[in-house]
């Protein structure tokens, strides 16, 4: 690394960082480690939820199924877990502060990813990296837009109108926002986006039926979301936000890969159609209020349910009869979220002295989880119970205390969590397997993190968080697959993580820098074991015994070129991440990326009236010895190269787009390969392809 072209912007942004005097760093209780805002939203919004962590490395969207958007993963941990359903939400995802429910997948077609929001509205995404006191392995927190964001300035009534296309999967939208002021008091947004979509138009060869099919399967699909708000302000102080919230998306894929002959028989036709959706309602009150207890608060009460629903089609002729039959499998998943919240700040001291930041308060949930399955053939139906519904009762409080000691520079936070979940399963029209019941259980996690303000420009930290994951649905009672069984474990014990992390932050005439060294260790980590023949076996959930870790080093800086005589707004931007990954028994992970980043040249306008980005991404090879055994083939490393821009011919008309894989690269990116063996050209990228915005504000 030590040549690489980020290694050497920010060695030479360092020697001129304390000869400049800029605003104090000022750091936030709770910290995010990435903040994407409003701004950079909008000059080059994301296509898809799946490239809102285009730029932020080690956090990525991954995928499932039939190229289904998954659930997010931070430094090679969290994702949608393993088929039998366990192993998800170990990253937190929450929107406008509700808790988006778990991902769950489980057997040949039940795919719930976290696909749930449209980045057309949002107006900031903070990414939390590593355990912490809201996540094992991270914590991503989505926020959508206020009435007034949409308002130009002295207007009380507006909105804005948009479209965008992307030739990745040729993806179309639509979208349209109305806002309204209607006195000092009262404001008003509803919003509507339309998708539609079809295959990601990947780089592959082989158009063809058949196993030997290089390129994506067919897909057609659309999307709806919708978002409503009213916003009452009863004074400066004090606002009330209510807030209607629907998403839904449809793909309807037809399987060409899966045709021809194989170990069942020959398959004639396979199709599959995926829905998920979304709908949320959410009361949010926050004020400003001097009292004994707090200075801060904001509660909330809110509904959520999330549906998913799979459906696969097959025609085949079977090897064993000769027959040929039609059959249909149909799975829902389903859940029910009701919660209340309560946070609260108070501060103590001045700073002349020793002043105390105090941060407390609590959440109380109720879910249910419910996952159906019925297979139907010409002479049956059979409905199957692999899991019981779950009832669950989810209690948390937390606490923490910003301690800052006078102008020395120096701070301390200290922060506890206390967690209790209870779990009730209820099977329905069966009996349920040997060994269900009750599960219940209470966990503490917490932490302790130090920083140092040197001087107006630097800043060192050092944190340490234990976090916990307490058992998702699907965890502790298996009931049946079908053909082989699963056996009820209400004895797991919670996932445990702990996170050391040191970071050092400056800025300066030459820009800004960071770098972060972080070592991950996670216990009690929940997998399952079906034994050496499905068929025969009984699948049993466990925890594992010792230790998975992953550790490393991320940097990323920008470099303003105007310090060398060139033109204002031109600037040198880049980050790269190395991480490396051991599961209990020394394996390497098998999610962990190998190095990657971007570094690119960049350049905005006076007034910020328009912008280009000239970019690289890359990352290098992954490695043989990097893999576990029998987990899939080596990938070789890439260079791609994408050129984007922005242009506001008028104030209210935002004009953003670009040329991405400029060259024209096969490649693939290892989220979405891992596992492959041979030829990767079934799991690359788009090759060249041209993406537009437009948003207009009226």
């Amino acid at each position: 690394m030590p040549r690489h072209p980020l290694y050497v912007l920010l060695i030479s942004a360092l020697p001129t960082f304390a000869q400049t005097t800029l605003e104090p760093i000022v750091v936030p209780v709770q910290q995010a480690d990435v903040v994407i805002d409003q701004a950079t939203l909008e000059k080059a919004p994301p296509r898809n939820v799946k490239a809102l962590f285009d730029n932020v490395v080690n956090v990525n969207f991954s995928q499932t199924g039939h190229s289904q958007p998954g659930d997010i993963e931070i430094r090679g941990m969290g994702g949608m877990g393993s088929f039998m359903g366990v192993g998800s939400d170990r990253v937190t995802l929450e929107m406008d502060g509700m808790d988006i429910g778990q991902s769950f997948t489980f057997g040949h077609n039940m795919r719930n990813g976290r696909q749930y929001v449209d980045p057309a509205d949002l107006k900031t995404v903070s990414v939390h990296k590593g355990p912490g006191n809201k996540g094992l392995a991270g914590h991503v927190a989505l926020r959508s837009k206020d009435p007034e964001d949409y308002l130009l300035p002295d207007r009380n009534f507006g909105g804005e109108v948009r479209g965008s296309y992307s030739g990745d999967n040729d993806d179309f939208s639509v979208g349209v926002v109305g806002a309204g002021r209607i006195n000092e008091r009262h404001s008003l947004s509803l919003n509507y986006t339309r998708h539609w979509f079809d295959e990601l138009d990947n780089k592959g060869g082989l158009d063809i039926d058949g196993s030997r099919r290089t390129r994506s399967n067919p897909q057609d699909g659309g999307s709806n979301a919708v978002n409503g708000k009213w916003v009452f302000k009863p004074d400066a102080n004090q606002k009330m936000t209510l807030a209607v919230q629907h998403f839904d998306v449809k793909t309807d894929s037809r399987l060409l890969n899966q045709l021809g002959s194989g170990r069942i028989g020959v398959t004639h036709a396979y199709d599959n159609t995926q829905k998920n959706r979304r709908d949320a309602l959410s009361f949010n009150h926050s004020a400003e209020i001097s009292t004994p207890l707090f200075d801060q608060l904001e509660w909330q009460v809110s509904a959520q349910r999330i549906s998913s629903e799979g459906k696969n089609s097959q025609d085949r002729t079977l090897a064993s009869s000769g027959q040929r039959t039609l059959t249909r499998d149909n799975n829902e998943f389903d859940i029910n979220t009701y919660t209340l919240r309560g946070d609260f700040s108070k501060t103590l001291g001045d700073s002349q002295g020793i002043s105390h930041t105090l941060q407390y308060g609590g959440k109380l949930q109720y879910s249910e989880a419910n996952q159906t399955s019925q297979n139907i053939t010409a002479t049956a139906t059979r409905n199957s119970v692999y899991f019981p519904k779950n009832e669950q009762w989810q209690g948390t409080i937390h606490a923490a205390d910003h301690i800052r000691f006078a102008d020395s520079g120096f701070s301390l936070e200290p922060s506890l969590n206390l967690t209790h979940i209870r779990i009730t399963p209820k099977v329905e029209g069966a009996t349920p397997v040997e060994g269900t019941r009750k599960y219940s259980k209470t966990a503490l996690g917490g932490g302790l993190r130090g920083e140092w303000q040197i001087n107006e420009n630097h800043q060192l930290s050092a944190a340490y968080n234990h976090a916990t994951r307490m058992p998702a649905y699907g965890e502790t009672n298996g009931q049946s697959y079908g053909h082989w069984l699963g056996r009820p474990n209400p004895d797991l014990k919670p996932e445990t993580s702990d996170g050391i992390e040191l970071s050092w932050r400056g800025q300066g005439n030459l820009g800004q820098a960071q770098t972060t060294l972080f070592y991950n260790r996670y216990s009690n980590m929940i997998n399952f074991d079906c034994g050496p023949n499905y068929s025969a076996e009984t699948c049993t959930v466990y925890n594992e015994s010792g230790r998975s870790k992953t550790y490393g080093v991320e940097v990323e800086g920008k470099l303003a070129l105007s310090a060398f005589g060139l033109a204002d707004g031109l600037a040198l931007e880049g980050a790269a991440a190395y991480t490396k990954g051991k599961d209990n028994e020394g394996n390497p992970l098998l999610r962990v990326e190998p190095l990657h980043g971007h570094i690119g040249l960049r350049y905005d306008a006076p007034q910020e009236t328009w912008g280009a980005n000239g970019r690289l991404r890359f990352a290098a090879a992954k490695k043989a010895k990097d893999i576990p055994a029998d987990s899939g083939s080596a990938l070789p490393g890439y260079g791609v190269v994408d050129l984007t821009g922005y242009y506001q011919p008028i104030t209210n008309l935002t004009i953003s787009g670009g040329l991405y894989n400029l060259l024209d690269k096969k490649y693939a990116k290892w989220n979405r390969a891992r596992g492959y063996s041979g030829d990767f050209t079934p799991y690359s990228e788009a090759g060249r392809y041209v993406g537009v915005n437009i948003r207009y504000r009226f």
